[in-house]
């Protein structure tokens, strides 16, 4: 099995290197699986996509000197957002939504490192509220 990687290297040759200003990572059917937005030192910088299958977008995340920022979403299969997260310019975890796959919010986040009362089945940072 062969998969297709396109990029470059900070080495003479792709196995003693690592990835440095980007990179393509291709399935074994030939489709487009990830965009990776890298700067010269190999940290995550810029845009990145992650793609479904029959090439539909499952995932964008925007990064600066390796720690994210701004919006990063999830999608669905039907390309309706899943998952929102909100990042501040230092890389800090502002926000958080969650969608059903017909777009509808079910999952909005409080304060983050809030204790929450009802966290109990779930990470205690996130404190939800249930959009009606």
């Amino acid at each position: 099995d062969v998969v297709r990687l396109s990029g470059q290297t900070d080495a003479a040759d792709f196995v003693s290197g690592k990835m440095v200003g980007g990179y393509r990572y291709y399935g074994l059917d030939g489709n487009l699986v990830s965009q990776i937005g890298q700067d010269a030192q190999g940290r995550l910088h810029g845009r990145s996509t992650t793609y479904y299958g029959d090439g539909k977008l499952a995932s964008r995340s925007e990064w600066r000197d390796g720690l994210p920022f701004g919006g990063h979403e999830n999608y669905h299969p039907n390309g309706k957002v899943s998952v929102r997260y909100v990042y501040s310019d230092k890389g800090e975890l502002r926000n958080i939504e969650q969608f059903n796959a017909q777009g509808v919010p079910i999952l909005a986040d409080g304060e983050i490192g809030k204790k929450c009362p009802d966290a109990a089945d779930r990470a205690p940072w996130i404190c939800r509220e249930t959009v009606q």
